[in-house]
């Protein structure tokens, strides 16, 4: 090999497969992107083509590599980063139905039943299993599409799949096993949990190894190799939860530091020292990252997808710069309008997967920019409660954030006038996943010695943003209008969700 090496961070979103190239200063040398089509078909069903994956990194590789001008002999590891308990069931090579996503809730009733149950599996991850998860949805297809997984060989999540076809070898990701899965560090699977409602089976079709962010899965298949474009000598090395990579190439692997992904939907992550169970968030989760801290995680399911789906729904086929102009003019507040932004159900810290969205106030005199600055503010709004069940009392020092949504400054300044917090921004804040993914490379290429390591050797900070003093007494106000809200309107939106 000629030439220094250089990591590729390969990020499967909900809406886009992004793929960066860095050298082993963390230095961005190539970027692309292909988009990725999700069928919602009902109020609580989202899938995905796993077929579409590949296509996306097929294409989206090819395209960074090229337009890096380095040569794909020196692209000497790769790591993926994926949206996590997005579920897929194949038999053998051959998928047997779309994957189930992520934002997928169909397992309501199947998570209420597990949850049931109070196993003490459950302790790591607030007492409950949430929908969205993979038990419930592997028990979902159990009992509603029973030939699906009576024929299916390979259960898992699209992070499997994806490494699977790569390498040919079928493993896991223990990042998002304990997060995801109720595996327990140390213990594994419990078949005596999952024989509580005859699911014990599912350890037969999961994958029989599980690896940690920053270990070696294998080289590249020549025939993937050649598909994406680069050689069979490439490294490919474990990956895991989008978020926590996001966390990993944000520069948050001290105690204090809390990152914010912002994206499709928004992420909260908190290392901590302590195990202290926290009502509302889930973990600190032990064994999650190979650092010896444990990490507390909150979310919010709908955060940039409510925007997106406004401008998708009202406006196709335009941007939302346009509207992202007009609501710099707009007060805080939007005029009298409050929206929440449950629309695909709360994660955090209700765990109600029937929570739905809401825009309060409506007259004859709002406009679509109106609307827009309200649905802006309400995830704002929600990540405001999610960091005051995540930090608590905590001393945070600094609260840094990264992801997609990190391209409108606009919806960032919201951001940091409704928490009225400084905003740490990484130089690559955009691209922190994928940067998180080629951390995860360079480890397990050799080039840094852990993956702490890897961080101080290839994160830089960029600047920050300041909040707004003068919106306070405003966000304040509306902040416990909004918390008030939920309270005063579940049970209307859990009658309207179960008609």
């Amino acid at each position: 090999m000629a030439g220094r090496p250089y990591f590729l961070g390969i990020d499967l979103g909900t809406g886009s497969v992004r793929v960066a190239l860095f050298d082993g200063g963390g230095t961005l040398v190539g970027v692309a992107s292909r988009d990725i089509a999700t069928q919602i078909t009902a109020p609580a069903m989202a899938e995905q083509s796993p077929a579409d994956w590949m296509e996306g990194i097929v294409g989206a590789t090819r395209d960074c590599v090229s337009g890096s001008g380095v040569s794909p002999e020196n692209v000497v590891a790769l790591s993926v980063a994926a949206t996590s308990s997005t579920v897929v069931f194949a038999g053998g090579d051959r998928m047997l139905r779309l994957a189930i996503l992520w934002m997928d809730t169909r397992a309501e009733a199947e998570a209420r039943e597990i949850s049931a149950f109070g196993h003490q599996v459950l302790g790591i991850c607030g007492g409950t299993d949430s929908p969205e998860w993979m038990v419930p949805k592997a028990l979902w297809v159990k009992r509603h599409e029973a030939p699906v997984y009576n024929t299916a060989t390979r259960i898992g999540e699209a992070l499997d799949w994806i490494n699977y076809n790569l390498t040919g070898q079928w493993v896991g990701s223990l990042n998002t096993a304990i997060c995801k899965w109720n595996y327990s560090p140390g213990a594994g699977f419990s078949t005596e949990f999952l024989r509580l409602f005859d699911l014990e089976d599912v350890i037969g079709k999961w994958p029989s190894k599980f690896l940690p962010i920053g270990s070696v899965i294998g080289f590249l298949k020549e025939d993937a190799a050649n598909r994406i474009g680069l050689t069979d000598k490439t490294l490919v090395v474990q990956g895991g939860v989008d978020a926590y990579l996001g966390m990993l190439g944000s520069g948050v692997v001290t105690e204090g530091d809390v990152a914010l992904i912002l994206g499709t939907s928004s992420v909260f992550l908190a290392p901590l020292s302590h195990d202290k169970p926290m009502e509302g968030v889930w973990g600190p989760y032990p064994g999650i990252l190979p650092h010896g801290f444990l990490v507390a995680e909150g979310g919010q399911i709908s955060s940039g997808a409510v925007l997106k789906w406004w401008n998708d729904q009202f406006f196709p086929g335009s941007d939302q710069s346009e509207l992202l102009r007009e609501t710099a003019a707009i007060p805080p507040g939007a005029r009298g309008l409050l929206a929440l932004d449950f629309f695909q159900g709360n994660r955090t810290p209700y765990k109600d997967p029937l929570a739905c969205g809401m825009i309060s106030g409506l007259t004859l005199s709002h406009t679509k920019a109106d609307v827009f600055k309200a649905l802006m503010e309400s995830t704002a709004l929600g990540a405001r409660l999610v960091l005051s069940r995540l930090c608590g009392r905590e001393k945070t020092n600094r609260l840094i954030v990264s992801g997609g949504g990190t391209r409108s400054r606009e919806w960032v300044q919201v951001h940091a006038d409704v928490l009225q917090a400084q905003l740490t921004l990484p130089e690559y804040a955009e691209y922190g996943t994928m940067l998180g993914a080629a951390m995860s490379a360079a480890t397990g290429y050799g080039l840094h010695k852990s993956l702490v390591d890897a961080v101080a050797g290839m994160h830089r900070i960029k600047g920050m943003t300041y909040p707004n003093s003068d919106n306070k007494d405003c966000y304040d106000r509306l902040y416990q209008i909004y918390m008030n809200a939920y309270v005063r309107n579940v049970e209307i939106m859990h009658s309207l969700r179960s008609r």
